[in-house]
């Protein structure tokens, strides 16, 4: 019967082939796109979401008028963005939003919402995928596994998007506490790995927004998270999203321009591909980079030199994998560490570089990288200047490491770093806190 239903979708609408999003590129992404804000998703709002250096819209609403959303997509397609919506109100661009339900209110996976779905979907170019659902429970993730499956086989998009709680979400602290908690699992390493046995996707998305946190612990949280996703990710053969923060919490200033760079320059060391920043409009919490009447605020010019600069490094950045992250100098500042799991190392050692460490004794976040394919013939390490996460004091730091090799070379946000030869064949880079560099040796 199921077949029989398939071919029958199949045959409803044009299983048109869409490039979507380029996967060899550093992609920028960001939430909510005037779902809230009468008016907007104009032209010039257009225009100016592509002139920040926004690739996509994740998550996006659709709303309740079928053919305004695509005049949207439309204008997406003319200036080179993508769109995943979420789903929930029926219209032909949606796909039904946690259809799988909760297991612990014994609801079973029902393929019908998802079937008289895809009867209903238009496709367009712009629609880069569709959001299957967010922040799954543990205990659902076999039945978010089938979710993806059927609508891989049934809705003409290239990519279908899950991301996935936080690790600071409540996990259990027993078997029969499970259902109630929201990861719906006794870790989150639990969470993570029954993520990848169960759902069939290359990739693992997660939000976490340190900044919404009491200073530090935002920062241990954020490592923690990081590790255990990345090495997931490692260990699985996935690439590795993250959903940071932009706004933030309500009563608080602004985010800084250096602290949208400390999200995105960890998360990099980590071996990120992809950035998405919360959020474009209102969505949850506050200072979001338009107003709740559509203006801009001041966050719109931090994110568009933020995302800029990720781009110019990410053409580099891409040619490689991360395959370790090295915590150096964190020693002198413990505060960092609390609950992160990680141990600080004096310097970083790796393959093709030896004693990766800043002059001054202070933090660095080190992504231990190899070549993504046999084309390239160079080996990397990404070094990120973590001394100052709460902007308080950015100084200029220089970063000494020795290569095994004659050819170095470096690449920031800003194009190509002199490198400094010294005595026995060390090197030097300067970065300022809360930059980053992209360091080759072949």
């Amino acid at each position: 019967m199921r077949r029989a239903l398939l071919r029958t979708v199949a045959f409803a609408m044009p299983l048109l082939a869409f490039a979507g999003m380029d996967r060899t590129r550093f992609n920028i992404g960001t939430y909510r796109f005037g779902d809230k804000v009468p008016g907007f998703r104009t032209e010039q709002h257009v225009k100016e979401l592509k002139e920040a250096g926004v690739d996509f819209i994740a998550s996006m609403r659709p709303g309740s008028d079928e053919e305004a959303f695509y005049r949207t997509m439309d204008l997406f397609e003319k200036y080179g963005v993508g769109a995943i919506p979420e789903g929930g109100n029926g219209i032909g661009a949606s796909c039904p939003v946690k259809a799988f339900g909760r297991v612990k209110e014994n609801k079973p996976f029902n393929p019908d919402v998802y079937l008289n779905a895809a009867k209903r979907f238009r496709p367009h170019p712009a629609l880069w995928g569709i959001d299957v659902g967010d922040e799954p429970n543990g205990m659902d993730l076999p039945n978010v596994g089938k979710a993806v499956q059927l609508c891989r086989e049934i809705f003409p998009v290239p990519l279908l998007y899950v991301n996935l709680f936080p690790s600071y979400a409540r996990v259990a602290t027993n078997t029969a506490d499970i259902v109630n908690s929201q990861l719906g699992s006794l870790s989150y390493k639990d969470y993570i790995e029954d993520y990848c046995k169960y759902v069939p996707l290359d990739y693992i998305s997660f939000d976490i927004y340190p900044y919404a946190k009491i200073k530090p612990k935002g920062v241990g949280t954020f490592f923690e998270n990081l590790t255990i996703v990345a090495d997931a990710c490692v260990n699985h053969g996935k690439a590795l999203w993250v959903v940071g923060q932009a706004n933030t919490w309500w009563g608080h200033a602004p985010l800084a321009e250096n602290k949208m760079r400390y999200q995105a320059y960890t998360a990099m060391a980590f071996g990120a591909e992809v950035m998405t920043w919360a959020c474009w409009t209102k969505g949850w919490w506050t200072n979001n980079v338009y107003s709740a009447t559509g203006e801009k605020t001041v966050t719109y010019d931090r994110v568009k030199r933020v995302n800029a600069e990720l781009h110019r490094l990410g053409d580099e950045f891409m040619r490689y994998r991360r395959v370790a992250t090295h915590f150096v100098g964190y020693d002198k500042h413990p505060q960092y560490r609390v609950k992160s799991g990680c141990d600080s190392e004096p310097g970083a050692f790796t393959g093709w570089f030896r004693d990766v460490r800043a002059e001054d004794g202070g933090p660095l976040l080190v992504g231990e990288m190899v070549p993504r394919t046999a084309a390239v013939r160079s080996n990397a390490i990404f070094v990120f200047a973590s001394d100052d996460p709460y902007d308080e004091k950015p100084q200029l730091r220089t970063i000494r490491f020795v290569p095994h090799g004659r050819s170095v070379r470096a690449f920031g946000g800003y194009g190509p770093l002199p490198v400094s030869r010294g005595d026995g064949g060390a090197c030097t880079i300067s970065l300022m806190s809360n930059t980053a560099a992209l360091v080759t040796v072949e």
